[in-house]
């Protein structure tokens, strides 16, 4: 008699749990966003261009970041439905190259 624990056979996959999270988080992270943005908008100092870019920027750059991380999490794992993970994470991808592009063009220039 085997008391050994089986492992679960392959073809079942995993609850999407990331492959919704990979949209509800770069949601969550847009609302947080524009929230940071409006407030800096109404408390701006007289004469001050563009108030809030630096939390628009830095916004941008997390919820790039959260797409990517629960979009490839969701790939990597297997999850059933992870096609759904699919067009945040090519954006979050996006940006962060974009990014990362302009960083190091900008710093060696």
């Amino acid at each position: 008699m085997n008391t050994c624990p089986q492992s679960p056979p392959s073809h079942i996959r995993r609850a999407p749990v990331f492959s919704a999270a990979s949209w509800l988080a770069p949601i969550l992270g847009a609302l947080i966003t524009w929230g940071l943005y409006a407030h800096a908008v109404a408390h701006r100092n007289p004469g001050e261009w563009l108030p809030g870019i630096g939390e628009l920027v830095i916004g941008t750059i997390a919820i790039a970041l959260c797409a990517f991380g629960c979009g490839l999490t969701a790939l990597l794992r297997r999850e059933r439905h992870r096609w759904v993970a699919v067009p945040p994470f090519v954006a979050g991808l996006g940006a962060i190259l974009y990014f990362a592009g302009n960083l190091l063009g900008n710093s060696f220039r």
